[in-house]
């Protein structure tokens, strides 16, 4: 089972040993197996089960995708006032998966799950409240369920509540307050909370200011990653030197020398969009080299990796919902696990030359829509359940499989 997901068992009608087995039936792709132990219990109208069960057609592992079917097992569970049930009717109500998409629905069934204590309904109906988009922005509803979702240990709502402490979100300012929850991050190695740490201490909010702890905490939050603590750590080596460049070239510099820490990995995950992301800002102010550097990359044939490759089938922008999250995954979680840094370097070195192989394909998009519906929509609905180890193994299973079909690649 997931460690980043542990169930309240009292909040379900079955056996937890039973729960267990079926969680790991599915963090281990079992899912034949899982669909012949569960459906006999959703028949009987087991709540749990029938959630679970809506999650394998809303999926489509094993059996065939069917958001209809998976919404009619959401109901009965969620009928019942079953946690995953109410939660997994919510989103799909949010997303419009399977039904009309619903605003007002969604924080009806997330906000029954999250006022039963549910952590993962407490911080989407957060999001949705800090989220303008959903029609009902609320910073002080936006708090207090963020910040129940950030006690019982939601590592990225702990973030939202530093943030909202820090800013003065839906609750006083309290940089003492922003402070303990960017501590609590950091204590997980999450790069936005030793960001803001360092960045509390270099402008002496709720602490003492001092420009050596600034330092360490952008230097510990440099190395997992943080563009904004290398920006932070460049505008300190700017304030200590006597330079008379201009703050345009200078600011050209700092983003050109951080475009190629990221495409060679020097100091930082090799990262080509966010290569190209720094170049093309360098680039904009007049930075020479960083427009050749940028030239460069675009010419090459494969930097449009496997999700991203899929998702322009699909006509998706690159800033994308799908796209931004799988990369929260890959920045926020999977770079901190302890093979996360040699799977990410695999696979920058791996997945061009995949995506190549499929572009010759005169069926490419028939092979990436095959992509999207037998791996990437299950990896997208673990990140979004919270269930990273689940999604780390089935995308791994994806490079392998893929390796295998389209050839030695080595």
């Amino acid at each position: 089972m997931n460690n980043k997901e542990q169930y309240d068992y009292d909040k379900h009608d079955i056996e937890p040993d039973l729960i267990e087995k079926i969680e790991e039936l599915d963090s281990s792709g079992k899912h034949e197996e899982m669909y012949n132990l569960i459906k006999p219990l959703a028949d009987k109208g087991v709540a749990y089960a029938q959630a679970r069960l809506g999650d394998l057609y809303r999926c489509g592992a094993w059996v065939k995708q069917d958001y209809k079917e998976a919404i009619r097992y959401y109901k009965l569970s969620a009928e019942q006032g079953d946690t995953d049930g109410l939660f997994s009717l919510g989103i799909s109500y949010r997303d419009g998966e399977g039904v009309e998409k619903n605003y007002n629905e969604a924080f009806k069934y997330l906000k029954l799950a999250a006022d039963k204590g549910d952590m993962d309904s407490q911080a989407e109906i957060g999001q949705m409240y800090l989220n303008k988009d959903y029609g009902a922005q609320d910073y002080n509803e936006a708090f207090k369920y963020l910040k129940l979702a950030a006690d019982q240990g939601d590592e990225d709502s702990i973030i939202d509540v530093g943030e909202m402490y820090y800013k003065g979100l839906g609750i006083s300012q309290n940089y003492n307050e922003a402070l303990k929850y960017f501590k609590l991050a950091a204590d997980k190695d999450f790069n936005k909370g030793l960001y803001y740490i360092g960045n509390m201490y270099e402008n002496g909010y709720g602490v003492p200011q001092n420009l050596s702890e600034a330092v360490k905490y952008y230097e510990l939050a440099s190395e997992k990653g943080s563009i904004l603590a290398n920006e932070a750590l460049n505008r300190i080596n700017k304030k200590s030197k006597d330079t008379s460049k201009d703050d345009s070239d200078f600011k050209a510099e700092i983003y050109y020398k951080l475009g190629k820490q990221y495409e060679n990995g020097d100091r930082l995950p090799k990262d080509l969009n966010a290569a190209i992301f720094s170049y093309k800002k360098a680039a904009d102010k007049g930075h020479s080299d960083a427009r050749l550097a940028l030239e460069r990359l675009e010419k090459k044939k494969g930097f449009c990796f496997i999700t991203t490759a899929v998702c322009q089938c699909f006509n998706k922008p690159d800033d994308c919902y799908e796209l931004t999250r799988f990369r929260q995954f890959r920045d926020n979680w999977l770079i901190n696990e302890i093979d996360g840094e040699e799977i990410i370097k695999e696979y920058y070195t791996n997945a061009p030359k995949i995506v190549s192989a499929i572009n010759a394909r005169s069926n490419k998009e028939e092979i990436y829509l095959n992509i999207w519906n037998t791996y990437l929509k299950l990896c997208l609905n673990y990140i979004e359940n919270k269930k990273y180890s689940e999604c780390k193994a089935l995308y791994i299973k994806m490079v392998r499989d893929l390796e295998k079909i389209y050839g030695n690649i080595n």
